[in-house]
């Protein structure tokens, strides 16, 4: 899949994390996303694991699956082109509370948790700055 920046920043405006954001703050994250492609039915992240990045489909399809006392995993949710999780990693880097994996060949924008505190710290992470409200969309989604 050929991605340019602009494609990758349609997808982050797309995203609830962005969400009110311009175009020239959402500029800021691209350079900062790594671009990876899982093949299907591998896995992306195990239930348990401690979280370090936060992901946007790019192309493909995720199945979210939580494991149960006994007999299978439950699949929870599929997720699609446009759609992003693990955001709670990069809030506070706590275990991942479900397993995912690819239903298909898929293509994910990883930005990871030391990226984004980089970012935020080179912007000062004031409220008013782009760095602040994006940390502080986490933690009123996390809130509610």
């Amino acid at each position: 899949m050929q991605v340019t920046e602009e494609v990758l920043a349609q997808f982050l405006a797309k995203t609830d994390i962005f969400d009110g954001f311009d175009a020239e703050e959402i500029e800021l994250f691209v350079p900062l996303l790594e671009l990876t492609t899982v093949a299907s039915g591998h896995t992306i992240f195990r239930e348990g694991t401690i979280g370090d990045a936060w992901f946007v489909i790019l192309e493909g399809e995720v199945s979210v699956t939580k494991e149960m006392i006994s007999g299978p995993p439950h699949v929870l949710s599929h997720l699609f082109s446009g759609d992003s999780f693990g955001e709670m990693a990069l809030m506070d880097g706590a275990p991942r509370m479900a397993t995912l994996y690819a239903e298909q060949e898929t293509f994910l924008a990883r930005l990871s948790r030391d990226s984004s505190c980089s970012c935020c710290a080179m912007e000062k992470c004031q409220p008013s700055s782009c760095c602040g409200r994006w940390l502080l969309c986490f933690v009123s989604d996390s809130a509610s």
